[in-house]
């Protein structure tokens, strides 16, 4: 690259840090936006202008040329990524600043040994026979998989339930002898959806297979339980504590006698990080910020905040923590993501940036 080049560079990168800064501190100072799209479109930056006039569009602040742009790159139906979702890409540029990753490191490493504490039987409303494998055609089975794919999970089991409300249910199973996560999919996902809307609401809630949030799950989304986990952790490491500790030691045991051992000393290394560098955490915030990050994951899958903001608007009433999150919030996240640089390289990495 040129000096005269890597000076454009540094100039608009300089520009883009300000506006930055600015719709930080107000983020619908839409002088910014415009101003951001600008300078990505005179460098050439496809993709960065694109995100940035497709904001707009959706913001309904959109100019003739941005949205003559987002008309030009725009791909109907699914845009299917390239590559999965790695583990260092998520935690760079997908996961939300406020969550914790230590928390999410101690949870996901906890994960399959209190899954097997908390596992249950299947209810009896669910027969095994009912279930349906993931070669089915329908629409919603295809894009599971595709979803599974990207996100590189474990695929769980799936029963379909077209005649009740709500939108899917993720359940910690012990059937036969094996911990079998269970996806029950009711009726308000099973029609009047297209690809891309499938692909964002499955993006949200298959995140919950992820170990770190299928551990929650298997916790009944407590944040009292989380917090007992974390404290009978402390205690197993020889960490004072507060509370019960009878009841403490005997949740240790629970988790700790179903570990090996090599997971066991890294689980000491991670509490003792831990310790030293979030002596106070706070488990509602990591609730919270883990669920934006798995919007942030549905708008990747999902392609655009139309998308979003439908999808958002059409959900059922979230769960604990999850549900003091409003539309709004959601929404105002997903913007602020959407024309970040962390937004932009997750689409680099997943190959569905435009500009090719």
């Amino acid at each position: 690259m040129s000096d005269a080049a890597l000076d454009l560079r540094s100039s608009v990168e300089w520009a883009v840090r300000e506006h930055q800064a600015r719709i930080a501190a107000e983020p619908f100072d839409f002088e910014s936006y415009h101003a951001l799209f600008e300078l990505y479109d005179g460098a050439g930056m496809v993709d960065e202008s694109w995100c940035v006039a497709s904001v707009l569009s959706f913001l309904k602040k959109a100019t003739p040329r941005e949205l003559s742009c987002v008309q030009r790159h725009r791909t109907p139906g699914l845009v299917r990524a390239k590559s999965s979702l790695s583990d260092e890409v998520l935690r760079r540029h997908v996961t939300h600043p406020d969550e914790n990753l230590l928390v999410t490191c101690i949870l996901g490493l906890i994960a399959p040994a209190v899954a097997g504490w908390r596992a249950v039987e299947l209810p009896k409303t669910l027969r095994p026979e009912e279930r349906i494998g993931l070669d089915d055609p329908s629409l919603l089975v295809r894009t599971t998989k595709y979803v599974r794919g990207v996100l590189d999970l474990t695929a769980p089991e799936l029963f379909l339930r077209p005649g009740d409300r709500g939108d899917c249910s993720l359940m910690d199973i012990k059937r036969a002898g094996r911990l079998r996560p269970t996806m029950v999919v009711f009726g308000d996902l099973l029609s009047g959806h297209t690809e891309p809307e499938l692909a964002f609401a499955l993006g949200r809630l298959m995140m919950d297979l992820y170990a770190p949030r299928f551990c929650l799950v298997a916790l009944d989304r407590s944040p009292q339980a989380v917090k007992q986990v974390l404290l009978a952790c402390l205690q197993w490491v020889g960490l004072p504590v507060q509370g019960d500790r009878a009841a403490l030691g005997q949740i240790g045991r629970e988790i700790v006698g179903r570990m090996p051992e090599e997971a066991r000393g890294q689980l000491r290394s991670l509490i003792e990080r831990l310790i030293e560098q979030s002596p106070r955490v706070d488990i509602k915030q990591w609730i919270a910020a883990s669920e934006l990050t798995a919007y942030r994951v549905a708008l990747l899958l999902g392609g655009n905040h139309r998308i979003a903001g439908r999808m958002i608007s059409q959900e059922q009433p979230g769960l604990g923590v999850a549900g003091t999150i409003s539309p709004r919030q959601k929404i105002t996240e997903l913007v602020l993501y959407g024309i970040s640089d962390d937004y932009f390289a997750a689409r680099q990495s997943l190959g569905i940036h435009v500009g090719d």
